[in-house]
C-alpha cells in the first residue's frame, strides 16, 4: 500500500526510526537540521553535504541496508541509485574535462593566430 504524503505528516520523528538514524550520520558530521527551517538543511549545511557526499552517501546505503522491515524496498531498489549516481557523477567529470580541453586548445589556437597576426604585422613600434 502506498503512503500518502499527509500519512507522512501525522507520524512523529520517533515513529520514523530510519529518519532519525539518517539524521544521526549527519549529526556526526556536525550537519544539522534548522528547526526554524522546517527541519530543512541550508546554506553551510548543504555546502557540507555536498562535499563529503561520497562519505555520507555509502553510510546512509549501509544504514538502509541494515534496515530489516518487512515493508523494505529490495536491496537492488537501494543500491541502483548510488550505481547510478556514481556513473552521473563520472559522467560529468569526462564532460567537464572534454570543455576544458576543448577550452585549451581554443585558447592555444586564439594566442597562435595572435602570434601570426602581430609577427605579420606592418606596425612597428
Amino acid at each position: 500500500m502506498e503512503r500518502l504524503p499527509t500519512d507522512c505528516k501525522a507520524e512523529e520523528k520517533n515513529d520514523m526510526p530510519i529518519t532519525a538514524d539518517l539524521e544521526n550520520i549527519l549529526n556526526s558530521y556536525n550537519i544539522m537540521a534548522a528547526a526554524y527551517y522546517g527541519g530543512k538543511l541550508h546554506g553551510a549545511d548543504c555546502h557540507e553535504v555536498i562535499r563529503l557526499t561520497k562519505e555520507i552517501f555509502l553510510l546512509f546505503q549501509a544504514q538502509l541496508l541494515a534496515v530489516s522491515h518487512p515493508d523494505r524496498c529490495s536491496s537492488n531498489a537501494i543500491i541502483e541509485p548510488f550505481i547510478r549516481s556514481k556513473i552521473e557523477a563520472i559522467q560529468n567529470c569526462q564532460e567537464i574535462k572534454g570543455k576544458i580541453e576543448l577550452s585549451h586548445k581554443n585558447a592555444k589556437r586564439t594566442f597562435e593566430n595572435f602570434e601570426k597576426k602581430k609577427s605579420g604585422s606592418s606596425c612597428n613600434t
